[in-house]
């Protein structure tokens, strides 16, 4: 609903290869993909019980349903055998065209997304990258256990992407940075330099920057004109694209 051109098709493939590959995603129970019924295409997914958790054994399970998440094989999505510097250089321009195809030319992405090229590095082998992580998208029932839903940002990618949006911009209404990278330590054994840390938020910050243009679009075209989608198309877009400035200009 909030951004132009989510990809069903996508998000359902993701969902199903997670299931069938062991990972607790709701199940699949059906899928529209022409557009005909609702005038865009949609799935329809298994109702899941269970309740937020921001306690802090609920922190520590989210936190481990990531680490368990990237030990999902890559396979399972992408048989391609791209190498991980192929994968990081195709996100940046994943999300350099999709705010091509939404706004006039913006010299702050161009340079940003050059800059990314020249200074992101891959933290290890791809791996499945949930995109959204954390806080909200994980709902915890007591015979299921936890179930993460909110699949449709999900691909191939680097492991920092998920790591550096949960500690550095999610959940940071719950803990600071420095909490966030304690506790991923301790309970993932996640550990990053100071200059990878600041790479990653960077690019989170460009996909940020470009995917919130979307809201924009959807805003413009309807029929759904919210002052929401508006909000996100302008402020909370350059709001990311100032902070990734800071970074890639500093």
């Amino acid at each position: 609903g909030g951004m132009f051109g989510t990809d069903s098709a996508s998000e359902v493939r993701v969902m199903r290869a997670l299931h069938g590959a062991g990972y607790s995603v709701p199940a699949i129970e059906a899928f529209e993909p022409s557009g005909i019924v609702l005038g865009e295409p949609f799935f329809v997914m298994e109702e899941v019980p269970g309740v937020v958790r921001l306690d802090d054994q609920g922190l520590d399970d989210i936190i481990r349903s990531v680490a368990d998440l990237h030990r999902v094989p890559v396979s399972v999505l992408d048989a391609s055998g791209r190498t991980a510097e192929q994968v990081v250089s195709d996100n940046i321009e994943y999300w350099r065209r999709m705010y091509r195809a939404h706004s006039p030319e913006l010299p702050l992405v161009e340079y940003a997304a050059d800059w990314l090229h020249e200074n992101l590095v891959p933290t290890g082998p791809s791996v499945i990258v949930h995109g959204d992580a954390g806080p909200g998208n994980a709902l915890f029932d007591p015979q299921r256990g936890l179930t993460t839903i909110d699949w449709e940002f999900a691909h191939v990618g680097d492991a920092a992407e998920d790591w550096a949006y949960l500690a550095l911009i999610r959940g940071r209404r719950i803990m600071d940075g420095d909490a966030w990278k304690a506790r991923l330590g301790a309970v993932a054994g996640v550990t990053y330099t100071p200059d990878q840390w600041r790479t990653w938020l960077a690019f989170k910050h460009l996909r940020g920057a470009c995917v919130n243009l979307t809201a924009r679009t959807v805003f413009e075209r309807g029929p759904r004109r919210t002052a929401d989608q508006l909000a996100i198309g302008v402020a909370v877009s350059l709001r990311s694209l100032s902070q990734l400035t800071e970074i890639t200009c500093a």
